[in-house]
């Protein structure tokens, strides 16, 4: 029932003159979701994060989300649980709320600046308005620089996703809407680097008003998107290593393929564990560098020419990238750990052999590594480290703990020194990992043992990062 009241609201929401009506209809939803919680002894406020309010905020199409603010020290996913229920027992909610991500704050949390910067993720506004269920007065605060971070590195990873993964055949509003989205905050902190076009303007509000032109403007759209990452000539060039002996016996196929002209190179990088070293074995990640705008087909022939290489030892994961793109995510350490940067100075491979003129930002990597605290923080908070976890190979939690390490000896002023070797890795923990197999899945019994390392770790990093924002201070694992 519910999937087919969707599809008939989705269908109304590209008729002309229906968004007054299904407005009318989410604030009524609003509305009775407001009474359900308005008294909630555990509740302080329910808050609408959503900007209503402009021009490309569609009802029907896009949902509204919201953030939880308690009052007491509720268990999250208990709570959010029953949360669920209540708003889902309400025909119209799949249509309108997003469900599937609803963060909580205590009220000492929300007053946090670095923790209402992480929530944001998108704006293209200095000044943030959310919208209050339960109390009179609205919120309003200004972007800060640990915002502006937190903007542009959730850009750059979702355009990373969408050109990792959207096939030009299968059309899913929601990845073009990010990516649309995405290049616009990147050209609106990078205007030099990043120069819209009234084409690619067009394109984007013909795509996601005109859906059943995607089969069309799709292709165009990413065809369009790769022109304006290569439309910047970088000044600058990759980093590399001056000297090493092939990591890889498929190194002559790499070389093959950095030899096509619309490549501009090819970047190699190990995973941080390395069952086997100097040789790598275990994941590899290969960014492959535009210099030309392709075919989707084309990259995935090349894509599957490379794949093909896989076996027990090693495993290629593909990844394409434009130098632009490459370059913004190593200056200003945008990749999912803080400190990537330095590692692929260290360890990656440019194929081609292109170097480095510039040094990482050294204010962007502490960016970084307060944005990485506050994901973290936010994991556990919600429980998802542990559901995460839990059932999972022993590597996967290695790997994490062994990252909290290696930031935490980097904010302390060491020097970043990284090891491959499992062996050396286990070292810098608890011994109790000792003989846990790496491939082993993690049951409570050892989560017990995880958790308590990760915490330990988590707590060293925050009285670091406190000394450049007090506010972290106030956050209690």
């Amino acid at each position: 029932m519910n999937s087919i009241i969707q599809v008939l609201i989705s269908i109304l929401s590209f008729l002309p003159f229906q968004q007054g009506l299904l407005r009318l209809v989410a604030f009524r939803q609003i509305d009775k979701l407001r009474r359900i919680y308005l008294g909630h002894p555990d509740l302080f406020d329910i808050v609408l994060m959503s900007d209503v309010e402009k021009k490309e905020f569609l009802f029907g199409r896009n949902k509204l989300t919201f953030l939880i603010i308690s009052k007491n020290r509720i268990h999250p996913k208990t709570f959010l649980s029953q949360f669920r229920r209540d708003i889902s027992s309400k025909p119209l909610s799949h249509s309108f709320f997003n469900l599937q991500y609803i963060p909580i704050l205590s009220e000492r949390e929300f007053q946090i600046s670095i923790l209402r910067g992480f929530l944001i993720r998108n704006s293209m506004r200095d000044v943030i308005k959310w919208k209050s269920l339960l109390q009179k007065q609205d919120y309003v605060f200004f972007i800060e620089k640990q915002n502006r971070f937190a903007i542009t590195h959730n850009s750059f990873n979702l355009l990373s996703q969408f050109l990792q993964n959207h096939s030009p055949n299968n059309s899913e509003f929601s990845a073009i809407k990010h990516a649309r989205r995405s290049i616009r905050n990147l050209a609106k902190y990078y205007p030099e680097r990043f120069i819209l076009t009234n084409k690619w303007e067009k394109i984007c509000g013909l795509l996601i008003n005109i859906p059943l032109l995607d089969f069309i403007l799709l292709p165009r759209f990413r065809f369009s998107t790769w022109s304006i990452l290569l439309k910047y000539k970088s000044k600058g060039k990759l980093p590399h290593k001056e000297k090493y002996d092939d990591p890889i016996e498929q190194i002559e196929i790499f070389k093959e393929v950095s030899r096509e002209p619309y490549i501009h190179d090819v970047f190699l990088t190990p995973a941080l564990i390395q069952r086997q070293h100097p040789t790598w074995t275990g994941k590899v990640y290969v960014d492959i560098l535009l210099n030309q705008c392709v075919s989707y087909k084309l990259q995935q022939t090349l894509r599957s020419k490379i794949e093909r290489l896989n076996d027990l030892s090693v495993k290629f994961k593909v990844r394409f990238s434009s130098p632009v793109l490459f370059e913004l995510a190593m200056r200003h350490s945008l990749y999912p750990f803080p400190l990537e940067p330095l590692f692929r100075q260290k360890f990656g491979l440019s194929i081609n052999g292109l170097k480095a003129e510039k040094s990482v930002d050294f204010d962007h990597l502490i960016l970084a590594c307060i944005h990485f605290f506050s994901s973290q923080f936010m994991h556990f908070r919600s429980l998802e480290q542990k559901t995460d976890l839990i059932g999972s190979k022993f590597i996967k939690s290695l790997n994490l703990m062994y990252r909290y390490y290696l930031i935490n000896e980097f904010l302390q002023g060491n020097e970043f020194n990284p090891s491959l070797d499992p062996k050396d890795i286990r070292s810098c923990l608890t011994p109790q990992f000792n003989s846990l197999p790496l491939e082993q899945k993690v049951t409570e019994t050892e989560w017990a043992i995880i958790e308590a390392q990760m915490k330990y770790l988590l707590k060293k990093i925050r009285k670091q990062l406190v000394a450049y924002d007090d506010s972290l201070g106030l956050l209690r694992l």
